[in-house]
């Protein structure tokens, strides 16, 4: 409907109130949608603020977890350098506590069996522990002297002795432990300290005292040795015959393992004397050589393989098994670096290392070779090493480093044979080094002499454990039992998660 006035024709209802009216709503509508995106802009600054407090929280959290642990094996080394020192690893107490930045720590120490200690140091922070127990070992180092012999089995019959007359007599040169008494008669000779935790007699030394044993279970042979002898025979092993004597399982040249020959059939007398497989140290890839002179001019060569990369031959072997050094066509074995380079080796054996032939180094200055024999708890008897030949009975000289955890004996070591036994190097064993045949009345003299190249860092050989930078003590577990005012999983043979030590099974 359509009014007439002074303005024309216009449509009845539809005046400047109605626009203004239209124009209200829409501004209305405007301010509710700014008002909604403030709301939802708020609600998120909101959300986030709440994000990053709870985030700051497990920041602070999680930094405050990892500070306890630090802490707590801050407060392990600190007792580690108070027993080094003489001390007894107890630092503080629940009751007085230490401080260590903004938290507290003690620590408790409990000495055990075979030179253990169990320490449990607990760090406090912000109203929560973590508590760390780890057991370590006092070990020394396994060649720094010419004898160690532990008789960790309080041996009740073992006494070490020296004897001869005339040019018939021993000769020890460098120092010795022994746990147990010590006897020198007759002309023989020691150049060097004496200690023993029993008597001496014949010389002077220290008495009634205890040295611990090194610890070869630290170095997890089985884990982390270079070549794994059992495996590579399994894997590349050939069965053939060798003017080496016999027919054996060989491996190839290329093999790092080649210089092995497992079980020969010309030494079934030995080898159906042992429980477990036997390897014999003899390269088919080398001349055979008599050595008839038995002065290693003429020596069996048994040569290695540079490491990749490498001009040395820097290698540890694992041999689940028996080791020989036992030819029937030889006397004497070299050991040879590759080309250009020498050779730094060790053999561990978990079983017995039998040393009938000589062992010679190609370079007596920058070779080495250390046979190290493992106790294998499912053979009696085992982790020994035994110098000499039940055959011939003879054995001239050893260039080497030995360590036995059971036992190192000589056998049927006769002076008509071989008027005297040479070992320059050293001579340890968790249990007795008895080198004389107790039941026997004849004499062989034994002359040992103490190679000091690993002791004073001229020579590094792989595989041996060194206990200088610990301050004595290695890491026989690590676990941490309690976080957060609970208990945690144990954790033995795992490395501390910030460096402070690894614990290791037995090779």
């Amino acid at each position: 409907m359509y009014q007439n006035d002074a303005h024309g024709w216009r449509s009845a209802g539809r005046g400047p109130g109605t626009a203004n009216v239209r124009l209200n709503r829409q501004r209305g509508n405007a301010l509710f949608i700014v008002l909604l995106i403030v709301l939802m802009v708020l609600g998120i600054l909101a959300l986030m603020v709440g994000s990053v407090n709870r985030a700051s929280g497990e920041i602070r959290g999680a930094k405050d977890h990892l500070q306890r642990l630090y802490t707590a094996e801050a407060g392990i080394q600190q007792a580690v350098l108070d027993l080094s020192r003489g001390g007894t690893g107890n630092l503080g107490s629940e009751a007085e506590p230490l401080p260590f930045d903004d938290g507290v720590f003690w620590v408790s120490t409990v000495e055990g069996a075979n030179d253990t200690f169990t320490l449990v140091s607990t760090c406090e922070l912000h109203g929560k522990r973590r508590v760390l127990e780890v057991v370590l070992r006092r070990a020394a180092d396994p060649f720094a002297r010419v004898v160690y012999a532990g008789n960790e089995d309080d041996n009740p019959g073992f006494v070490f002795r020296l004897s001869g007359v005339g040019n018939n007599a021993d000769s020890v040169i460098g120092d010795m432990y022994v746990g147990a008494d010590v006897d020198v008669t007759g002309n023989a000779t020691m150049m060097g300290m004496v200690a023993s935790s029993g008597t001496i007699s014949g010389v002077q030394g220290a008495e009634g005292v205890h040295e611990p044993a090194p610890y070869f279970a630290s170095m997890n042979y089985s884990a982390t040795s270079d070549v794994f002898v059992k495996e590579e025979f399994d894997d590349s092993g050939v069965f053939g015959s060798s003017p080496l004597g016999g027919e054996a399982w060989q491996l190839p040249e290329t093999s790092p393992a080649h210089m092995l020959r497992k079980n020969p059939s010309d030494r079934l007398q030995e080898i159906m004397s042992t429980s477990k497989d036997d390897y014999f140290l003899e390269d088919p890839y080398e001349a055979v050589r008599a050595d008839k002179r038995r002065d290693g001019s003429d020596a069996h060569a048994v040569s290695f393989l540079a490491n990749p990369g490498g001009t040395d031959a820097r290698t540890v072997f694992y041999i689940d098994g028996n080791l020989w050094i036992h030819n029937r066509e030889m006397f004497s074995t070299r050991v040879t670096g590759p080309q250009g380079g020498n050779a730094k080796v060790t053999f561990a054996v978990r079983g017995n290392i039998y040393v009938s032939d000589s062992v010679f180094l190609n370079d007596a200055y920058n070779d080495g070779v250390a046979f190290v024999a493992l106790k294998d708890p499912a053979v009696a008897d085992s982790g020994n090493i035994f110098l000499g030949d039940a055959l011939d009975q003879a054995l001239d000289e050893v260039q080497a480093y030995l360590y036995a955890e059971g036992d190192i004996r000589g056998v049927r070591l006769h002076e008509l044979f071989s008027p005297e036994v040479h070992v320059r190097g050293a001579v340890a064993a968790g249990g007795i080094v008895q080198l004389d045949d107790p039941n026997s009345t004849d004499h062989k003299k034994v002359n040992l002499e103490f190679d000091s190249r690993v002791d004073d860092g001229y020579l590094e050989l792989p595989g041996i454990p060194n206990t200088s930078e610990s301050l004595g003590f290695v890491t026989v577990s690590w676990r941490e039992i309690g976080a957060n005012g609970g208990v945690a999983a144990p954790q033995g043979g795992q490395t501390s998660p910030t460096g402070g030590g690894t614990a290791k099974a037995g090779g």
